[in-house]
């Protein structure tokens, strides 16, 4: 079974200077799109792509339909303000999304592009969790976009910590009018001036495209196929997203012209919508730099009709139900945008209409888009990995060691003790996908996987925490207890005279 995919792009470019960062176009989030199908289906989608260009001819430019057709002013509101004509347009096109179209998306941030440059000499360790320094950095310039700051960016590298300090410092100064609003930001800020110290010189202002093929190779895996070719939208002589493509052992991929390809089409449609709607969602959730307050979406996001109604609930399949895997969407450390986007799909499309008029609901899905956001944070704190794994009939694989783990961990046996008190060589900490903590023991010369109750999820978490710093803690002696219906778990080591505390 071969399948064909076709790729392309939104808010390029090609160089990341300080021209770019103070456009008056200027986004962020560079946005990618990649369709496909199996090529025993592209006959009858492109007859229908067909038909749906045949219907809009009237909007086609230098005879094609681009995603142009949609203005960035229509988004203002979501699709609360969007036209009935525009609606009609986005419903159809949403409508050729079915289960014979698979399509991945890929968002990356620029100003994070350039943090992970100028910062290479920060790395995750016991003291400091760099992705934590670097998400925290990023999150601050796009929030609140310090002309010297990203001046200093390209003109004077070397200065760039000494005015990040000084952006944060007078940042704190003036969150101090609303502690209690920006208590949170202020000891991130306090804690981002304790560790910045060095900066690297920008090693280049080119854009590197490898991580989104990356992101694609992960998407094709869980979805199975081994079998396609890939067509990039032709971009000029030096080719340097197909050389990326190849780079990350795509090896049947070429570039064409998207007068040719439908599916290309189709991906700058997709790319076009998901990033005109961020880009609306960003700019209606800016923050005033000097003014300190509270920032929500109007009320006028959430007056829908039964239609517009309809085609968040439409967006919301195609982006998370349809042909859904863990790797569909794609991004970096920063993902404050996707993430804020996401969870208005969720919020619109888990509440009626009547419920959606209440006055009440910006602040309601402030609160939601928030906790998303800090749960996102903890991700980049513990850096879980989330591995790709088959399992068998049972719901079952065989890890590392060679124990069975159950994908559910409800279906693991639980660890039990006799007597309050059990010893034993823990060679690994994890979790199911659910967060239900588990542990793989060494045991009368084998290795058993067992869940552990949920009152040990942070100590576990800890020990994940380590590992991924690079300083793994386990395989270990741990003395695990239980005493008055509580558990404890403490680590020990061997030395000359024993078990000791450690």
């Amino acid at each position: 079974m071969a399948y064909k995919f076709y790729y392309d792009e939104t808010e390029h470019s090609r160089k990341i200077n300080l021209k770019t960062l103070k456009a008056d176009n200027y986004y962020d989030n560079f946005i990618t799109v990649i369709v496909g199908w199996d090529e025993k289906h592209e006959s009858a989608i492109e007859d229908r792509y067909l038909a749906f260009e045949d219907k809009y001819q009237d909007r086609k430019s230098k005879g094609e339909l681009k995603s142009t057709t949609l203005s960035q002013k229509q988004f203002k509101n979501g699709f609360a303000s969007m036209t009935d004509d525009n609606i009609e347009f986005v419903s159809d096109f949403l409508n050729l999304f079915d289960e014979h179209v698979y399509w991945c998306f890929s968002s990356q941030s620029k100003v994070e592009f350039i943090i992970h440059q100028l910062f290479t000499n920060y790395h995750n360790d016991l003291i400091l969790d760099a992705d934590a320094v670097k998400y925290s950095i990023v999150k601050a310039i796009n929030t609140y976009k310090p002309d010297r700051v990203m001046e200093c960016i390209y003109e004077k590298p070397e200065q760039l910590v000494v005015e990040l300090k000084s952006f944060l410092r007078d940042r704190i100064e003036k969150n101090k009018v609303n502690i209690q609003l920006k208590e949170n930001e202020n000891n991130a800020y306090e804690q981002l001036l304790i560790i910045l110290d060095d900066v690297e010189p920008l090693i280049t202002d080119n854009w590197d495209y490898h991580m989104l093929f990356d992101g694609f190779s992960k998407y094709l895996k869980e979805q199975k196929i081994s079998e396609y070719k890939l067509v990039i939208d032709r971009e000029g002589s030096e080719q340097k997203t197909l050389i990326a493509a190849k780079h990350m052992g795509h090896i049947s991929v070429v570039e064409g012209d998207s007068k040719d390809y439908v599916g290309i089409r189709m991906a700058d449609m997709m790319a076009g919508l998901l990033t005109k709607f961020m880009k609306a969602m960003n700019a209606a959730l800016h923050s005033n730099y000097d003014v300190v307050s509270k920032v929500v979406l109007e009320e006028k996001w959430f007056k829908l009709d039964e239609n517009r109604k309809k085609l968040y609930r439409r967006l919301h399949y195609v982006i998370s139900e349809l042909n859904d895997s863990w790797d569909k969407s794609y991004a970096g450390l920063f993902t404050d945008d996707l993430l804020s986007f996401i969870s208005l799909l969720e919020f619109i499309d888990a509440n009626t209409i009547a419920q959606l008029e209440n006055t009440d609901c910006p602040e309601l899905f402030n609160r939601y888009c928030i906790s998303n956001l800090q749960d996102r944070l903890e991700e980049i704190h513990h850096k879980l990995p989330k591995e790709n794994i088959s399992l068998d009939n049972e719901g079952c694989f065989i890890n590392k060691w060679g124990a069975k783990v159950y994908a559910d961990a409800t279906k693991q046996p639980g660890l039990e003790i006799e007597n309050g008190m059990r010893e034993c060589e823990v060679v690994n900490a994890g979790f199911d996908a659910k967060g239900i903590p588990t542990v793989t023991i060494y045991e009368d010369g084998e290795y058993n996987c067992y869940r552990i109750p949920e009152q040990l999820s942070e100590w576990a978490m800890t020990l994940v925490a380590y590992k991924n710093r690079g300083q793994a803690i386990l395989p270990a002696m741990v003395r695990f207890a239980k005493q008055g219906g509580r558990w404890h778990a403490d680590v020990l080591e061997r030395g000359e005279n024993g078990l000791k505390w450690i």
